[in-house]
Formats: C-alpha cells, structure tokens, sequence
C-alpha cells in the first residue's frame, strides 16, 4: 500500500511514521502474550510488525526521515559495533 491509498487502510494511520494500533485483530491469537502491532508507512509499502518488546539498538543525534533510519540501520552490523547500546 502506498501514502495515496493509507485511506482505504483497515486502520487509521499516519504517512511515512511508525503507527502502533492498539486492539488490532492480528494480535489477539497471541493476547496472553501482549503483543503489539505497528503499521510503518513508506511513500511505496507499509510493513506490519507483531512483536512482544522493543529495545533501542542505536540511537542517533541525527534526526532523519524514518526510511532512512531504518535502511541505515538494516545496513548496519550490530555484532561488529563497539560503541554504546
């Protein structure tokens, strides 16, 4: 789904953000375990996230746009990285 058609979504979400929907039927198979869903919108896709906890890995003094915090970031090595996380 792309930015033009974030209104036909199932849920009301943002362009180019991280959205979290709270009581989305994708969760409730795993309620005892509180999950929770994310809708992230790029200009072209949206990626939906089920996860349980979420944990800084890196974080920036930079501000820049979401796709690029994160195409920066999946290009990135954790393992090799010594500085503080």
């Amino acid at each position: 789904m792309n930015v033009e058609g974030l209104a036909a979504c199932r849920y009301p979400v943002k362009p180019w953000a991280f959205n979290e929907i709270v009581g989305g039927e994708e969760t409730a198979r795993w309620s005892a375990l509180k999950p929770r869903l994310w809708l992230i919108s790029f200009h072209d896709l949206m990626i939906e996230v089920i996860f349980v906890s979420v944990s800084f890995l890196s974080r920036e003094q930079v501000r820049e746009p979401p796709h690029k915090t994160l195409i920066s970031f999946l290009r990135h090595d954790p393992v090799e990285d010594t500085g503080s996380h």
